[in-house]
């Protein structure tokens, strides 16, 4: 275990996959809105509401990811 490169490992892997699913999402919507602000078809406010809910919840989600797999790397200051 010790010594091989961490994203080797098939859950670290998973997790890495899951981040980036959660980060195109995000990103897909937003150039979503963009489209549609450029057609003059503005969001709704219950479709702004759920991009700004996923979006939340995804980059929390990310970042405790993040945090989980850096361990206390994610948090000391002097790292």
């Amino acid at each position: 275990l010790w010594g091989q490169e961490i994203g080797r490992f098939q859950l670290i892997q998973l997790k890495l996959a899951r981040m980036e699913v959660a980060r195109i999402n995000v990103q897909n919507m937003v150039f979503h809105s963009i489209e549609r602000a450029r057609a003059g078809k503005p969001l709704t406010l219950a479709e702004a509401s759920a991009m700004k809910l996923y979006s939340s919840e995804a980059a929390t989600e990310v970042a405790m990811e993040a945090v989980q797999l850096f361990g206390g790397n994610g948090y000391m200051a002097e790292y």
